[in-house]
């Protein structure tokens, strides 16, 4: 193997190197097999997946001005327990929108699927299915078994038993609350469900209508599959329970676990990432299972920790439930946050969407809710065309928190898209809000979002070019749209050297590398990198270079580093009047936030004094610091005796990561690791690698040219990639 890395290195030297050492492996397409008895399904390709193969003035980025949900496929299986429906009490209104109807896609693009799924209406609105394709039906009930609710096999209005035609529409309007599980008929075993969530519409003046008293409701087991047939998802995605109900979740395929929170984030109110009757390290095995009894009514979410960023997540909707002794329906929130339209239209050359949240009601205090995208495409290869939007190669992923003043009733999620030249039609992904605080959520609170193809053919690679080089850039390490003065800056530095194809070469490498080198990156996505490093010091990873061993590697992981990153950098554009000033409240911000989450507060209890706490952290970061760095860091606690303020302990978790011996000895490790969360959007043991090989060989070269990226080729290796090129272009 060792042989072979110095293979993979003379290959470099002579040309294009591969980016994580796991070149010319290429795999086979893989089709779905069509079930025998299945006349009515095709299956489909997977991509072809084909692997990756001194301008010191550039860390002044920021200085010269520069600055400026996808179709949710749900597989299932049939052991999954079918859940009663329970009764809902109806509540009369004075006064509510008027009603709507949501338009639901029965298999677009030929997929086995309805779009978007699930859908949240309120009582009294319509649901219109649309068939886009031949073979299918709708069909009411759960679990693949049929309850009559509002469609039934045989009825030749939503689809006769899978012989509805292309262009028919099934329409039905829901007057009473509650979860309606929905499925094909010929095809619900290969996933293809739906939900109908029925809100009860929101009044000022909400008068309960009198109900006879119910007979209590006995508690069920309801099942979610882990990884069913190979895939990165929950199924069904949502489901809706009664508090007291238990659900279960069954592992059927290994490398998943299942961690309460959202947006990647765990909150561990049901289930922490360290927990291992429901993570597995998370190296669950097919067959395990994890149940979990909901004893209180709210919203849940939760996903899986390795491909949370791929979209593996999950809901549980807990309601009340019935008891003998019926309760008045509570009046709603006076404030209520939501997405002002079920979907979006981008054109793929416009750069970004908007994707608008309001506040209605009572607006007078501060609200906040969290925000996430999500699609279908999981990893599979950019050039597959199905209909989904994938975040390495249409878009860049959104995760963050919208916070509102006092007052305030509108606020956006902005998306960057990506203007790559494949040939797809349109394609979808979704934004969700979720958890919010001072206010409820209303509906909708998830958006489809579709990405418009500006292209007849496929065409060249557009990285080749510099405008989309420079902004793409902006993109995989600024999380912003580039600022003119930057962009035309970055191009330039390209374009001046002509036709001189080793001077343009070695400009490339050059301007990439200003990206991690400016003060903007280093002031925000290095600093979380080096946040985490002095919260949790590394992970341990495996590599083959010279036998297999362990080594010590970065701890964060992109889900965690992405949505950090876009939180501690929001609005900084270094260059811009009062950069300085939004930076380092986003600092304070992040840091308070950051040492107040249940992973830090459980690694560094309150009870810890001071100096234990600071100790921790230094050592935690490999640093033997000074005695005026330790005394500084100690001194944020003034004479307390432990560390339970919030605020000191903020600043002093800053005075380590900020600490300027951290700095430079994490230095190497962050500029290898941003080379795969950057160009590769990946950690570095992800597919197409398996291990931490492959950032081992590229950390040692570094070292061995005392950091020189130019002459250690790691920058050119992962600029000139497969994997890199191919997120754009063939």
């Amino acid at each position: 193997m060792f042989a072979a890395m110095v293979l993979a290195l003379s290959a470099a030297l002579a040309g294009p190197a591969p980016a994580g050492l796991a070149s010319n492996r290429y795999h086979q397409d893989e089709r779905y097999d069509k079930k025998k008895s299945d006349t009515l399904c095709r299956g489909y390709p997977s991509a072809k997946q084909v692997p990756s193969s001194s301008l010191l003035a550039y860390w002044l980025l920021g200085s010269l001005d520069i600055g400026s949900p996808a179709l949710l496929l749900e597989d299932s299986i049939e052991s999954l327990t079918s859940r009663s429906e329970t009764s809902r009490s109806r509540t009369n209104v004075a006064f509510g929108p008027a009603a709507q109807t949501v338009d639901i896609t029965v298999a677009p693009n030929g997929q086995d699927s309805f779009a978007p799924d699930p859908v949240s209406i309120n009582v009294g609105d319509t649901v219109r299915w649309t068939f886009a394709s031949v073979g299918h039906d709708v069909v009411s009930g759960p679990s693949c078994t049929p309850d009559n609710g509002f469609c039934w096999p045989s009825n030749t209005n939503c689809g006769n038993n899978g012989n509805g035609s292309v262009g028919t529409t099934y329409t039905h309007t829901f007057n009473t609350a509650g979860s309606f599980p929905y499925f094909c008929s010929p095809h619900c075993f290969e996933g293809m469900r739906g939900t109908i969530i029925v809100q009860t519409v929101p009044t000022p003046t909400p008068t309960p209508t009198p109900t006879p008293t119910p007979t209590p409701t006995s508690t069920q087991t309801v099942d979610v599959a882990v990884g069913a047939q190979g895939q990165k998802n929950f199924s069904p995605k949502v489901i809706v329970i009664n508090a007291g109900d238990s659900v279960r979740w069954t592992f059927l395929s290994d490398g998943h676990d299942v961690v309460s929170g959202s947006s990647c984030r765990a909150d561990n109110q049901f289930c922490s990432p360290d927990d291992a009757n429901c993570s597995f390290a998370p190296n669950a095995e097919p067959g395990e299972r994890y149940t979990h009894v909901f004893n209180s009514a709210g919203t849940f979410s939760y996903f899986c920790q390795p491909h949370c960023a791929d979209g593996m997540t999950g809901t549980v909707i807990v309601q009340a439930g019935s008891t003998s002794t019926p309760t008045p329906t509570p009046t709603p929130a006076a404030s209520i946050l939501q997405l002002s339209s079920a979907g979006y239209s981008v054109g793929e050359a416009e750069q970004q969407v908007n994707v608008t949240v309001t506040r209605s009601g009572d607006t007078s205090s501060t609200a906040s809710v969290n925000f996430a995208t999500s699609d279908g495409a999981g990893s599979q290869a950019c050039n597959v065309v199905n209909g989904f939007a994938s975040s390495r190669c249409d878009y860049i992923s959104a995760l963050g928190t919208l916070k509102f003043a006092a007052g305030e009733t509108s606020k956006a999620v902005s998306v960057l898209i990506i203007n790559d030249s494949y040939l797809e039609g349109p394609e979808t992904f979704n934004v969700s809000i979720s958890n919010p605080t001072g206010a409820s959520l209303g509906s909708p609170s998830t958006a489809t979002v579709t990405i418009v193809d500006n292209g007849s053919s496929t065409g060249a690679n557009p990285i080749d070019q510099p405008g989309f080089f420079v902004t793409e850039h902006y993109y995989d390490f600024l999380n912003r749209l580039p600022d003119s003065g930057g962009l035309a800056f970055w191009i330039n530095e390209i374009t001046s050297c002509g036709s001189d194809q080793a001077c343009i070469q070695l400009k490339r490498i050059n301007v990439s590398a200003a990206y991690f080198l400016s003060i903007e990156f280093q002031q925000t996505g290095y600093l979380v990198e080096r946040m985490y490093k002095a919260a949790y010091g590394s992970a341990s990873g495996t590599s083959i270079i010279g036998g297999a061993h362990q080594l010590p590697v970065p701890i964060v992981r992109f889900n965690e580093f992405l949505p950090d990153t876009q939180e501690i950098g929001q609005g900084v554009v270094v260059g811009q009047t009062g950069w300085e000033t939004v930076l380092e409240n986003n600092k304070q911000a992040f840091a308070l936030e950051f040492a107040q989450r249940s992973r830090f507060t459980t690694a560094f209890p309150t009870t810890m004094t001071p100096a234990q706490f600071v100790n921790q952290l230094f050592i935690n970061a490999g640093v033997t610091p000074s005695s005026t760095d330790l005394a500084a860091a100690i001194g944020e606690f003034g004479s307390a005796m432990n560390t339970s303020d919030a605020a000191a302990r903020a600043r002093a978790l800053r005075d380590v990561s900020e600490n300027a011996t951290l700095n430079s000895q994490e230095f190497n490790r962050a500029f290898v690791l941003m080379q795969f969360f950057g160009y590769l959007r990946r950690n570095p043991n992800d597919p197409q690698d398996t291990d931490y090989t492959g950032y081992e060989f590229w950390l040692t070269k570094l070292n061995q040219f005392n950091g020189d990226f130019v002459a250690a080729e790691m920058v050119k290796a992962f600029i000139t990639s497969a994997e890199y090129r191919q997120r754009f272009g063939p």
